[in-house]
């Protein structure tokens, strides 16, 4: 993953005043334009085609999810008490983003479909995806969830609220939304990880699991022990043995994967508050205003176009070509938002 090279950290004070970071910003004067071509896809992605294709797929087929919901709460606890069961058929999710080589395998086949990039895929109850090097997946769930599927991984859907991880590393992220109801659960061969309103990773390699939790909580049970995690927890589990804890930052690099996959800001028409709450939760920085007026303008200032297929702060960068806003990183984990006066 790209680290982003837009902006330079400055060198800052120990204790940066927002007028100090403010003076910062307009002494850099006006970041370096995004690359053309970058420029031209956002403002071209702002077509009636473009508009239409998408939000016509992805309503058609939540459509037809929402009619199983049903179905789904009558066979959940029998497949959370027996998690070999499956309803085959049954949609569970779907695809948002396919990177690279993505294949998935149905319950009932033996061989694997190659997934095509440009179309949206459901997934069945009891069907398997499987990611080649370089690639990747992101999937949206019927609650509008998120799961991201890391490269060289493999995961197979147990009901609608169970991931089974059998290879690499999967990736949660329940929305901005309170989903503390919702029973979502990641099972490996040595831990059982369900969240409880969160954004976590959990990745499998040769001798164990190791579980990350970005944002919220998640409840972790292994044949030892149960225990509550919070945000910024890493547990580690070798051998069976008990978890061994760590710490990671909500901004580390580890964590860049899963922008490539994660599901689009859809800015067409939207405020640009919208995309700064998009890029703060992509990335794991404060959004933090020069001056208290500038949020108010944020949430009024309209957005033309759309991120889609942009990395967060690559869309970043772009949309606020089409505004009078500028931003800076400061310190790595803040993005200083500023404005002219008008």
């Amino acid at each position: 993953m790209s680290n982003d090279t837009t902006n330079r950290k400055p060198d800052l004070p120990p204790e940066g005043a927002d007028e100090v970071l403010a003076l910062l910003l307009k002494a850099a004067g006006s970041r370096e334009a995004p690359p053309a071509d970058a420029y031209e896809q956002v403002l071209g992605a702002a077509t009636q085609a473009w508009r239409g294709h998408l939000h016509q797929r992805r309503r058609r087929i939540f459509t037809a999810m929402a009619a199983s919901i049903a179905a789904l709460a009558a066979i959940s606890v029998a497949l959370l008490q027996s998690p070999g069961s499956f309803a085959p058929g049954l949609t569970v999710a779907m695809t948002d983003t396919v990177v690279g080589t993505t294949m998935v395998r149905n319950a009932d086949a033996s061989d694997w479909t190659w997934l095509d990039s440009r179309e949206v895929t459901e997934l069945e109850d009891g069907m398997r995806l499987r990611t080649g090097p370089d690639s990747g997946a992101g999937i949206l769930r019927q609650d509008g969830s998120s799961l991201r599927v890391d490269q060289r991984s493999e995961i197979e859907f147990q009901g609608a609220d169970r991931i089974l991880l059998s290879a690499g590393a999967v990736y949660f992220d329940s929305g901005a939304a309170d989903r503390a109801a919702d029973r979502f659960e990641i099972v490996t061969r040595d831990s059982r990880v369900r969240h409880i309103g969160t954004q976590f990773e959990v990745r499998l390699g040769e001798q164990g699991s190791r579980i990350r939790v970005r944002e919220g909580r998640v409840l972790i049970s292994t044949r030892f022990e149960e225990i509550e995690s919070a945000a910024g927890d890493e547990f580690t589990i070798v051998d069976r043995r008990p978890l061994r804890r760590a710490q990671i930052a909500a901004d580390h690099p580890d964590w860049d994967w899963v922008q490539v996959v994660a599901p689009a800001a859809y800015s067409q028409d939207q405020p640009l508050s919208k995309l700064l709450e998009w890029v703060a939760r992509e990335t794991g920085r404060q959004i933090h205003f020069a001056r208290p007026e500038l949020a108010d303008r944020a949430d009024s200032t309209i957005l033309h176009g759309s991120s889609q297929r942009l990395l967060p702060m690559e869309a970043l960068a772009v949309m606020l070509q089409t505004t009078d806003f500028q931003y800076l990183v400061t310190g790595g984990s803040e993005i200083l938002i500023d404005a002219e006066t008008p």
